[in-house]
């Protein structure tokens, strides 16, 4: 692309495999993303620092806001939306929401939003976080008060009292969705460490715990590999791959192997079994069984290189979402696949012999003799 007075730039054509998701219609609408959630429409739903965005996922255009502050002295972020969750037990208008003040059930259709109770009928206290879907019916959540689970086949909250008693909840940053089927368990990432919690026999197991002790580093979010690895997103310490039986550690991926930023937030994997990640410098593709690693940045098309925890989803096509502090941004993994890629071949056009330089042209009975050391991560 050609300019008057500022050269020309080249716009790689691979950049358009990122698309955004933003509104720039309403003043009020807000474009930091925290939760994603696709709906049966057709449309998604985007938590933001103020109220809740939706999108129609074939025009890209914003068709609603819902739980939306107008007032243009409001505090900022008082009314975000940090987790949206659908469930069997609902109509399709009727979503499970946490916010900056609640875990409330909320109609897109009616408006309506309704706190959930404790069994005894008795309100929660207001601040939760760290919600997890574990099943169509439970949804295990953080309270200052202690672990809680909201039964949606009841509408109901129970206390999971053998775990407050183990677990201090303000040290407590998320629940981990489950990997798999599980009916006793819990996962939680406190800012140490990631710890199981098991309700029949009431024990404690530590999962995961992070080096260097004087930091916070919890686990945003985790993923298992085809070849049995659980992969864990951590704040200060990067992609962590531990043995899912033994809980051992076995791989470490941090800047030092080439990644943008150690802060890491999301995880999902692909159709292929890649691993695509979202930090707080760019997002990355990894693939686990040949442990080959690539970045992007805003020079491979991203629109903004800062990311959000908790805000990613995998849609029915096949594409993937994650939410950015400017909108989310959509694409095709395909796209992305080995074969789209042209690999070039390695070649040796430069050594070092005892500080003097030499130019070799590769050839064959030369490079019997050659021996190359590399170095891998572990």
């Amino acid at each position: 692309m050609g300019t008057y007075n500022d050269g020309a730039y080249l716009w790689p054509s691979s950049s358009l495999r990122f698309t955004t998701f933003i509104s720039t219609q309403d003043r009020f609408a807000n474009n930091n993303i925290w939760s994603i959630h696709p709906t049966r429409k057709n449309t998604v739903l985007l938590g933001t620092d103020n109220g809740i965005n939706e999108f129609d996922l074939s025009t890209r255009q914003l068709k609603s806001s819902y739980l939306q502050n107008r007032d243009a002295k409001a505090l900022y972020g008082a009314d975000a939306v940090f987790s949206i969750f659908n469930s069997s037990h609902f109509d399709e208008n009727t979503f499970l929401i946490q916010t900056t003040q609640e875990t409330a059930l909320f109609n897109i259709d009616t408006k309506q939003l309704s706190p959930i109770t404790l069994e005894s009928g008795d309100k929660l206290e207001p601040y939760s976080w760290g919600i997890a879907k574990y099943s169509e019916s439970k949804f295990p959540f953080i309270n200052s008060n202690g672990f809680y689970e909201y039964d949606a086949a009841t509408n109901t909250v129970r206390a999971l009292e053998g775990l407050s008693k183990q677990l201090a909840a303000a040290q407590s940053f998320l629940i981990l969705p489950p990997l798999g089927a599980t009916d006793d368990e819990y996962w939680i990432s406190t800012d140490i460490s990631l710890v199981k919690y098991n309700e029949s026999t009431d024990t404690l197991t530590t999962i995961y715990n992070k080096l260097d002790k004087h930091l916070v580093s919890a686990v945003n979010s985790w993923v298992v590999d085809r070849a049995g690895t659980l992969w864990l997103a951590t704040s200060t310490e990067g992609l962590v791959g531990i043995n899912k039986d033994t809980y051992a550690e076995e791989y470490k991926l941090t800047t030092e192997q080439g990644l943008m930023s150690n802060a890491i937030y999301n995880l999902l994997l692909d159709r292929d079994g890649m691993i695509w990640a979202s930090s707080q410098r760019g997002m990355f593709k990894f693939d686990p069984i040949n442990k080959v690693l690539e970045t992007f940045g805003t020079n491979q098309g991203l629109p903004t290189l800062e990311f959000n925890g908790g805000a990613a989803a995998a849609l029915e096509s096949g594409k993937l979402m994650f939410g950015t502090v400017n909108g989310s941004i959509t694409f095709n993994p395909e796209q992305f696949s080995d074969s789209a890629v042209k690999r070039r071949p390695l070649l040796i056009t430069q050594m070092d012999i005892l500080s003097r330089d030499q130019t070799y042209l590769a050839l064959t009975q030369f490079c019997k003799h050659l021996i190359l050391s590399l170095t891998t991560w572990a």
